[in-house]
């Protein structure tokens, strides 16, 4: 009987062994994330909405800091159709609350990575430090519009 018990407990070891594997799978370093308020805004050029651009906030007023995984995480996003947006910090939406130099890219499809493809908007926008745009993004959802010309 002795013989039963000891095989049962080796099965029940294994069955927590294989369990608990299961409920750690995907654990790992983790990425602290700030408080993040919704921004949200519409992105026009000369007057008509700038679909499929790409839209990155950078810090201003403090130095961007890597995170626990080593990346630096900037809120971002694409515009649709109608030229609107909502950024996201990595996989979350919304920004941090701050002031941010805005770029803002809008290319021409290309198949050649071999080279970069032409801008469809003036290039001084895709640089943080010449697009002349400031984003503050307030304590509480914040609607950011640029009309680019």
């Amino acid at each position: 009987m002795k013989r039963c018990d000891f095989a049962w407990g080796r099965r029940s070891a294994g069955v927590f062994s294989l369990i608990a594997s299961f409920l750690c799978f995907g654990c790992g370093p983790t990425e602290t994330v700030p408080d993040l308020v919704s921004v949200t805004g519409k992105i026009s050029y000369q007057g008509q909405p700038l679909a499929d651009a790409f839209v990155s906030f950078i810090r201003a007023d403090e130095e961007e800091t890597p995170t626990e995984l080593g990346r630096i995480l900037r809120p971002a996003a694409h515009t649709d159709a109608e030229g609107e947006y909502e950024l996201a910090w990595g996989d979350n939406l919304g920004a941090p609350p701050g002031k941010y130099h805005v770029m803002i890219t809008k290319l021409k499809p290309s198949r050649d990575d071999d080279y970069m493809p032409d801008s469809l908007i003036p290039t001084k926008y895709g640089s943080p430090k010449t697009s002349g745009l400031i984003g503050n993004v307030q304590d509480s959802d914040t609607v950011l519009n640029f009309d680019l010309q």
